[in-house]
């Protein structure tokens, strides 16, 4: 990629990390050359956001408990005894990442290479490791402030295949298509698929809630997704059953793998795997997202967060005593233009019969019912404003036909409780909406509140349905 290389990275980062603490935090932050990013003492937290796109890979923001507080109180204007949210903190924590990753993505665009960036998660706790996977450049920041450490490490290459002149394209997505993703079908039933056809092993769901043992040493591939579906995806196991699972793959006893590298590589594909049947369900969706490389995450005490999220699905599976959790936490992002499509017609629980549902407008008032008899215009005159307005003010049925079939009497007298219908529609074809025996719409049948409604796929034009009103006016006026 051209451009790539000449980027200063530790410019942007060592810039960005300076004037942060200058102007919003009234501190002064002093960059330190570091070989490696040293264990911070007592409880940890580290904000993670990713980047996809022409330029893939992950920034990780990592601070002690005392040098967390100290942020989040500077930037809140308090003392750091007065936080009693750890929220607050995180909130804080989830800024700092986006500024940071936020101008290092414009830096990358500037030299030409596009990408955007995702949600920042926040991982915490006593005991733990966060390594990304298979990237050409790896960078480690240090910066000292109030007898404090902060640290910024980098991980990222440049992707694979794409156009120079590719660009993250954001459009308005259509945000039902977002809530009616069958996620369980994209993730759950992949993850049961992968075990059976990779690792010869029948899992199973479970309504399990969590680990039973929250200290067991534990391996977790997380994946982040960027684009108009932002958010992560979290596949944990015991490290255990992570040894047994890359013994499977490799063909050998667990006693025998000797590199750790192996186990993390093989937890780092099924996360893989497993987060691009979600990636692509979503683009099948119209949502365009990218994901990001593998976060490997290990250790016996530590949680990882994905907040403000607009739906969050956990689910886990057993293999006898072993137990395999999947998490999924994701949302439209939020400079994502998002159209909402209205339902074209609700159904209301009577129904016209075995085969339709309807649903009947508000009476009109007296003045329209009075109008409905005026005259019809000449076939090639166009309806004037004030007739077109009494046509408006007519009440029509609306009905949705689910099918039609042909009997017999004898086998219409036939019918008891239990028969069954067969229509000639077949399954997954779209509904007929009628207006007064006359068809305006097909739509597809959704659940909104408890109740039955039609999203409108196809519409006949205003014109023809005019015209069809127009031709017999008795069927207009309800008569």
């Amino acid at each position: 990629m051209a451009g790539y290389g000449t980027f200063d990275i530790k410019e942007s980062i060592t810039t960005s990390v300076v004037e942060l603490f200058d102007t919003m935090l009234d501190m002064e932050a002093t960059p330190f050359d570091v070989q490696e990013v040293l264990p911070v003492d007592g409880r940890c937290i580290i904000g993670a956001l990713s980047f996809a796109g022409e330029v893939i890979g992950n920034i990780d923001i990592q601070l002690n408990d005392q040098a967390s507080r100290l942020v989040t109180a500077a930037m809140l204007g308090m003392e750091p005894e007065d936080i009693e949210d750890d929220e607050e903190i995180k909130d804080v924590v989830r800024e700092v990442c986006n500024i940071v990753g936020g101008n290092l993505k414009s830096g990358f665009e500037d030299v030409g290479l596009q990408c955007v960036i995702s949600t920042p998660s926040i991982t915490s706790g006593d005991d733990f490791e966060i390594e990304t996977l298979n990237m050409d450049r790896y960078d480690k920041f240090g910066f000292r402030f109030e007898d404090q450490v902060i640290y910024v490490e980098l991980a990222v290459k440049a992707a694979d295949h794409v156009a120079p002149e590719a660009r993250a394209k954001l459009t308005a997505v259509d945000i039902s298509k977002f809530t009616r993703l069958d996620i369980i079908q994209s993730t759950g039933d992949t993850v049961i698929e992968l075990f059976d056809i990779m690792l010869d092993m029948d899992i199973e769901m479970s309504d399990s809630e969590g680990p039973k043992d929250l200290k067991m040493e534990k391996t977790m591939g997380e994946i982040s997704f960027a684009g108009e579906v932002t958010g992560s995806l979290q596949f944990m196991v015991s490290t255990e059953f992570a040894r047994l699972m890359t013994s499977a793959i490799l063909g050998m006893d667990p006693g025998e793998i000797e590199d750790e590298e192996e186990v993390k590589d093989v937890i780092g594909e099924v996360t893989n795997i497993t987060a691009g049947n979600l990636k692509a369900a979503f683009n099948d969706s119209g949502l365009g997202c990218k994901i990001s490389p593998p976060h490997i995450t290990t250790g016996t005490d530590f949680t990882i967060e994905t907040a403000h999220m607009d739906r969050t699905e956990r689910y886990a599976f057993k293999l006898r005593r072993h137990e395999i959790f999947v998490e999924v936490c994701v949302k439209i992002d939020d400079m994502v233009e998002v159209v909402e499509e209205p339902l074209a017609a609700q159904a209301r629980e009577e129904t016209e019969g075995p085969a339709s549902a309807t649903a009947a407008p508000e009476a009109a008032p007296d003045k329209a019912a009075e109008n409905s008899s005026a005259a019809e215009p000449a076939e090639d005159e166009e309806i004037p404003e004030d007739q077109l307005q009494v046509l408006l003010d007519i009440p029509l049925q609306l009905s949705v036909e689910l099918g039609r079939t042909k009997m017999k009497i004898e086998d219409l007298l036939s019918l008891s409780t239990g028969s069954t219908l067969v229509h000639k529609n077949l399954e997954g074809e779209p509904l007929d909406v009628l207006a007064n025996d006359t068809l305006i719409a097909r739509g597809e049948v959704i659940v909104e509140n408890e109740k039955y409604g039609i999203r409108i796929t196809e519409v006949v034009s205003s014109k023809e349905r005019i015209e069809s009103l127009r031709r017999d006016p008795l069927k207009a006026s309800g008569d």
